[in-house]
């Protein structure tokens, strides 16, 4: 019945997915608040909902954590708000410090009382069947460093889980150059078991060697790249621009009819990347709401160096140990 409303509903995205309570519960050990609202034995609406008591940033309820949506679907304003009341009775019985709802559409009105935060974008790029049309609406410099990638000899090759230690060995290393705790590769594996048929890697590699690899979700006719990374001593050789193309090709030729870059921080490096493919920019309305009237925003949200002495000291320890402390940080934080 979940899954089934979450298809037929037309803002419903892959957050909305029952897969994930499974995947952050196995994974993190965090509970979930899922709830279904029916009326006569027909779903009218439903909410995906984590608690998560960290460490570093309090007591949580997210709709969804580590993804980029989430939030209420419902059929109509007075399910809406009916729903709306079960986050807020969940708050107050599990005595957690706020809530946070993610959005693509603004909604604004709806979550009235609650701080809004737009600090994430996405971009959605339209595709077509004729994957040459796509290509031909991409600049200059794009489509020279896609070519630049195919030249330097490196190869992209679609692949499931058996192939996932070369993608966790690449994207390790990449969140500790970045100075951010990298996610266990546990939760990795069990996206990859419980999206079987819409979750694949794209890995690019370079004389047989993985240098860069991203985690495609499909959903509907979207294909979604919520993780990505490559080699920095690569860059130089385009394999993300590789990366992305074949996705998009891929997407072109099975018949999706938009492709998700995923979130990135406006004027950042992954958004400047992201823009020049020419898709249409969205912003990402984050909402939070508390029982407590003097309440701020989390402190991962409140500033960019915030935590500057943290990120030198991450990107100089050793990578082990990384891979080992950072899952057990970044079950703590939800975006």
């Amino acid at each position: 019945m979940w899954d089934a409303y979450v298809l037929s509903h037309p803002e419903a995205t892959l957050a909305h997915a029952s897969q994930w309570k499974w995947i952050i519960e196995k994974t993190y050990g965090h509970k979930s608040f899922h709830a279904m609202a029916v009326d006569r034995g027909e779903v009218v609406g439903l909410v995906p909902l984590i608690g998560i008591k960290s460490l570093f940033f309090g007591k949580s309820l997210s709709s969804m954590p580590f993804l980029d949506y989430g939030g209420i679907l419902a059929s109509d304003e007075e399910v809406f708000q009916f729903l709306l009341g079960y986050v807020r009775k969940i708050l107050k019985t599990e005595k957690l410090n706020f809530s946070e709802m993610r959005s693509l559409p603004e909604k604004g009105q709806q979550y009235s009382q609650w701080k809004s935060w737009e600090q994430k974008v996405t971009f959605l790029l339209n595709l077509d069947e004729n994957s040459e049309i796509v290509w031909k609406s991409f600049n200059a410099k794009v489509r020279n460093q896609v070519r630049k990638s195919e030249k330097s000899g490196i190869v992209v090759r679609f692949a499931g889980k058996e192939r996932l230690p070369d993608f966790y060995s690449v994207f390790a290393q990449n969140m500790r150059f970045l100075g951010s705790p990298v996610h266990s590769r546990t939760f990795f594996e069990n996206i990859l078991d419980e999206f079987r048929g819409q979750a694949e890697l794209a890995l690019a590699s370079l004389n047989d060697e993985v240098i860069g690899g991203a985690v495609v979700l499909y959903f509907k006719d979207t294909a979604l790249v919520p993780w990505a990374s490559s080699l920095r001593k690569y860059i130089k050789n385009c394999p993300n621009n590789g990366i992305y193309w074949s996705i998009i090709k891929k997407c072109c030729e099975n018949g999706y009819k938009t492709f998700d870059f995923g979130r990135s921080s406006i004027g950042e490096g992954t958004y400047r990347f992201k823009k020049s493919w020419n898709g249409e920019i969205h912003p990402l309305h984050w909402y939070f709401y508390s029982n407590d009237k003097n309440f701020n925003l989390p402190g991962n949200l409140n500033g960019k160096n915030q935590y500057s002495h943290f990120i030198k000291i991450w990107q100089k320890t050793p990578l082990k140990i990384t891979e080992v402390l950072g899952p057990f940080i970044r079950k703590n934080v939800s975006n």
